[in-house]
């Protein structure tokens, strides 16, 4: 990149003419790394990476990180007031009583299940969509009773069963299970 002065002559990094503007703000832009396109390298750390090959028409689900992004939240504190306003709702819907005596417990559910609405199963589903867990309530099935209940225990990713399951991704989700659980063994 070059630019002309009035008297024709071309200027560059290493002109001698100081007094001219385009010698000046060639100076400048140098002292700000303008021109220099290494200034907006960033570290590998920092850079955000594009896959611009993938096709998202054919991608089934997609995940957001929505926990812990915009805000720092007291955990297991927050899942237990989620679980107690929940239990109060329930109450006032006309669910019994004894919803109020339900004990919230921080070691279950976790995030990262999925949720079946249509049989009210929790899974933890492998990347391949094998189940590894399945739990009605509070009731642990694997092996045999899993695969004898869950179609030879393997999540169907039909346009249909995608329709049936709820991914568990974030705090709120996990306090509204914890109710569902409770709800199923009653």
């Amino acid at each position: 990149m070059s630019t002309v002065s009035s008297d024709s002559e071309p200027l560059s990094p290493t002109s001698d003419r100081e007094g001219t503007d385009a010698s000046s703000l060639w100076r400048k832009a140098r002292a700000f790394s303008i021109l220099n396109p290494r200034m907006y390298k960033r570290e590998p750390s920092k850079r955000v990476f594009v896959n611009r090959s993938l096709m998202l028409e054919k991608v089934g689900f997609y995940g957001f990180d929505m926990d812990y992004t915009l805000a720092v939240y007291k955990s297991p504190d927050y899942e237990c007031l989620g679980f107690n306003l929940i239990k109060k709702r329930l109450v006032e819907m006309g669910y019994p009583e004894a919803i109020a005596d339900f004990e919230y417990d921080p070691t279950f559910p976790i995030r990262g299940l999925w949720f079946d609405t249509l049989y009210g199963n929790l899974l933890k589903v492998d990347a391949f969509g094998n189940i590894l867990v399945c739990v009605t309530g509070f009731q642990f099935m694997r092996g045999f009773k899993l695969k004898k209940k869950m179609s030879k225990g393997i999540a169907k990713q039909t346009a249909a069963s995608v329709e049936e399951l709820s991914w568990v991704e974030t705090t709120v989700y996990v306090s509204t299970l914890k109710a569902v659980c409770w709800l199923a063994e009653q």
